[in-house]
């Protein structure tokens, strides 16, 4: 018998655990899930060119996987937000963030993110002259592509390193070799960027070693696959211009630099190369204007503090565990030597100072107290406003609709009684006046429904915020909008206290109102997120935006008035938006578990 209870008590603890596990490989799953949604978004808004928007999605993105120990997923929004500021010219910043991923990939032998991590800081020292470090990063790169067989990671290791060694050392032989091997695997996989790429770099290697024939097939060669890209275009002129001809020469350096918008260094070049054609032409007025926006443009080139900076910041980075480790031997060392000497003061020390100790923390504990209590009421107070500022608003409306729909229905019923009241007495109603009489109170009966259901709608008392807020989206449909309102719905449909609920209810309807009405929008996106004691609401448009600066001078009462009703139940509103670019309005509630208690529908008659 002992034996068989110890049997069931270890099949007990298994399922528990086996329950548990589960448990843990479902959350990280919907985390997982969550993080892929808003790398989605980030790579719309990268599309878009909206860089600040692409990093406030990545550090959402990190802040999950810090919260449930994603390490993978950390470290790749690391290395997307470092990769970033190196795309905005943050150098610096760049740098700290990709040798802090850098870090993680290393540690938890994330081989090919470590890879794509080489490439991006041999990019940022590319960009900032420091070739030694470029090639040593790049090297790194492409080893460990090598063992992987990431071919994609290996193509992109030797176009950087060919680079390098062209651009910065002018080391041909050793760059056109790179080249050459990009191309042939660039070519193999179909990755037809790189391969463009490639051929554009050997280009430029056989024009300055006089191989004007293999340089003009080349290019040919690209042009009949890529006829926009500038660089077939700079190609082209730079071969007429070693050839005497300057006529076509101009054409296509004219061509390349009307294609060459967001490509700064190659429109440096060709801005100073026409500026020497057109001297060579005797056009010097052309000749002095082009040199004039060429002498512009290179001054925005970043400072050598940079570049120091940026060495700097690696030469932390390498010597880390190093100084960590001398440290460490020097405190053992000292600890060793003066311990009994410590433990002999210090014991004297507390008993002479205890006192005094806790005296000063009591009153320091006492005044942070004061001013805690005295900021949390002037916050209840900013919060109770915007709820009664709301909720004079709701009435408001509320009243209008009420004189103006239901008020008009009863007068008309009221007028169609009174018509027959004055009929001389004896004749007949007919069928088509009582008709008319009871089309108009089944009208009003309609409107007060209608009223009812938008201030306190059916759906949110019964079913909840996702349903409520669908539902509210889809009045929006098939009424012959200018416009295309989704919704998307993410995580677990748990039910709220009722007053949260409306709240957060009453939130996404103003916010949806001033996205039809003011956006002059193409598409409108909502999505709900929500988890155990986190909701996430956003609204997205493609609208016409507006300037966040000019409206907080305006006074922007309408965004003030969201973020002060999202705190008083603990949330935050952030809103996104530039002119011609859309607007997005984020809102967030944490640490919801005071608001999740079961819903009591008896208290709302």
């Amino acid at each position: 018998m002992k034996k068989l209870l110890n049997v069931l008590f270890l099949l007990v603890t298994c399922s528990g655990l086996f329950a548990q596990s589960l448990n843990v490989l479902r959350t990280g799953r919907i985390e997982s899930d969550k993080i892929k949604f808003l790398n989605s978004r980030a790579e719309d808004c990268y599309n878009r060119g909206q860089y600040d928007s692409v990093i406030i999605y990545h550090e959402y993105a990190y802040d999950i996987a810090i919260k449930y120990g994603l390490i993978e997923e950390k470290c790749f929004a690391l290395k997307e937000i470092g990769g970033m500021n190196e795309l905005m010219g943050n150098y610096p910043k760049a740098l700290e963030y990709l040798f802090a991923s850098l870090s993680i990939a290393e540690e938890n032998n994330l081989r090919s993110l470590e890879a794509a991590i080489n490439i991006n800081i041999g990019i940022v020292y590319y960009n900032l002259k420091n070739a030694e470090k470029a090639i040593e990063h790049d090297n790194k790169a492409l080893v460990i592509s090598e063992a992987e067989n990431d071919t994609v990671l290996i193509v992109k290791s030797l176009n950087n390193l060919g680079n390098a060694n062209m651009t910065l050392l002018n080391e041909w032989q050793i760059a056109e070799d790179y080249f050459n091997r990009c191309v042939f695997l660039a070519e193999k996989i179909g990755f037809s960027q790189a391969a463009m790429v490639g051929m554009n770099n050997l280009c430029q290697i056989y024009m300055n070693s006089g191989r004007e024939k293999e340089a003009l097939d080349v290019t040919n060669r690209m042009l009949e696959q890529h006829p926009y890209n500038p660089y077939i275009y700079y190609n082209l002129g730079n071969l007429y211009r070693q050839n005497g001809d300057n006529i076509k020469a101009i054409s296509y350096l004219l061509q390349a630099l009307k294609l060459s918008e967001y490509e700064i260094e190659l429109r440096q070049v060709l801005l100073k190369d026409i500026s020497d054609i057109e001297y060579e032409n005797g056009n010097f007025d052309n000749s002095i204007e082009y040199y004039k926006e060429y002498s512009t443009l290179k001054d925005s080139v970043h400072s050598n503090d940079q570049a120091k900076y940026a060495l700097e910041l690696e030469a932390k980075y390498k010597n880390l565990k190093k100084e960590t480790e001398i440290s460490e031997l020097k405190a053992q060392s000292l600890k060793s030597k003066r311990y009994n000497t410590i433990v002999i003061s210090s014991a004297v020390i507390i008993l002479l100072i205890s006192g005094f100790v806790i005296l000063i923390i009591y009153n320091k504990k006492t005044v942070a107290a004061q001013k805690v209590k005295v900021l949390e009421n002037e916050k209840i107070i900013v919060s109770a406003k915007a709820a009664l500022s709301g909720e004079e608003r709701e009435r408001a409306r509320l009243s209008r609709e009420l004189h103006d729909g239901l008020g008009g229905i009863l007068s008309g019923v009221k007028l169609s009684l009174a018509n027959t009241m004055e009929k001389p007495s004896g004749s007949d109603i007919t069928p088509e006046e009582l008709k008319k009489s009871y089309n108009l109170v089944v009208s009003s009966i309609t409107e007060l429904r209608r009223v009812s259901n938008a201030l306190l709608p059916e759906t949110l008392l019964n079913l909840g915020l996702n349903t409520a807020i669908k539902s509210y989206c889809d009045t929006f449909r098939n009424q012959g909008n200018a416009f295309t309102l989704s919704y998307s719905f993410f995580g677990q449909d748990i039910r709220y206290a009722r007053f949260f609920e409306l709240a957060v209810y009453r939130l996404a309807q103003e916010i949806i109102n001033n996205a039809v009405k003011h956006s002059a929008a193409e598409l409108i996106n909502v999505q709900l997120i929500v988890d155990d004691d986190r909701l996430f609401l956003g609204v997205q448009d493609n609208g016409k935006g507006f300037d966040m600066s000019v409206a907080g001078k305006k006074g922007g009462l309408g965004l003030s008035n969201l973020k002060q009703r999202a705190e008083v139940y603990g949330g935050r509103v952030d809103v996104i938006s530039e002119p011609g670019a859309g607007t997005e309005v984020i809102v967030e509630f944490n640490n919801l578990k005071d608001n999740k208690t079961v819903y009591d529908k008896s208290s709302d008659s």
